[in-house]
């Protein structure tokens, strides 16, 4: 093809035929730009190929971590919604009962006050997202705002919740522990049915039995115990409204994810 084009621009050149030659000129450098034009295209179709396949696994990944991260919020909800069912009766059984004698129910109803859980987010991919910069690889600009609208809420209820756990661990945890007397040596705490370690050590049952007796006769200590339990309830109930808020925004992201 090139020894095409040089054979006829040597014969027109031969031939001093000026204005033909400026016209084959003219033509031959449209061709060239036509060829490179249609370089370009073809390279811009292929990348855009690459980036809407990139697209395309992120929004997999994405609803595969949404997924994960949903079932540890459920998680979550369960705990929370137990512990707080839990407070609420030993709250109900101080207010009813004057002569309130500690059982094993009473024991391991009081259990709840100690109950923490961290709240984990599972987002690899965002993070590689935003990382990358390939978070504007997601063409809907308004599913990408809600993605990073959404993680930044996640990082405040995580925040919220280990605050929350700050505070049973440096004030109402130690200040239970004083109150009632219930760690002796050989103590320890097992795990129930439900996962949870709201049972007791029975070993020591009869010790604990007669302190937390003792203490609940006690006025000022029973009103410090029952405050003890109301802080708990409020933090307990302040975890749970943090993760009914980001079940319900993990639920609303999955459900823009299926619209794509």
């Amino acid at each position: 093809m090139l020894r095409f084009f040089r054979t006829i621009r040597k014969k027109l050149i031969e031939e001093d035929n000026v204005r033909t030659y400026l016209l084959y000129a003219v033509g031959e450098i449209f061709l060239v730009v036509l060829g490179i034009l249609i370089a370009l295209q073809i390279n811009t179709w292929n990348q855009q190929r690459i980036e809407a396949q990139k697209e395309s696994r992120y929004i997999s990944e994405l609803t595969r971590d949404l997924n994960s991260q949903l079932q540890e919020i459920q998680y979550l909800n369960e705990r929370h919604s137990s512990s707080l069912e839990r407070l609420n009766m030993l709250i109900d059984l101080l207010n009813e009962n004057e002569s309130l004698k500690v059982n094993e129910k009473i024991a391991s109803l009081f259990f709840s006050i100690y109950e923490r859980t961290s709240f984990t987010i599972k987002n690899p991919i965002y993070q590689e997202l935003i990382a990358t910069g390939n978070i504007e690889l997601i063409g809907n600009k308004e599913f990408r705002n809600s993605i990073i609208q959404y993680y930044q809420r996640l990082e405040k209820a995580a925040l919220i919740i280990q605050k929350n756990n700050d505070s049973n661990d440096l004030t109402i945890k130690p200040h239970a522990l004083q109150l009632v007397e219930i760690w002796p040596p050989g103590f320890a705490l097992l795990p129930n049915s439900s996962g949870t370690t709201s049972e007791f050590g029975r070993s020591n049952f009869p010790e604990m039995h007669n302190v937390f007796d003792r203490n609940l006769a006690d006025e000022q200590k029973l009103f410090e115990i029952y405050n003890l339990i109301k802080m708990q309830l409020l933090i307990s109930a302040s975890n749970l409204e943090e993760i009914n808020i980001t079940e319900q925004l993990t639920l609303d992201l999955i459900d823009k994810l299926e619209d794509l």
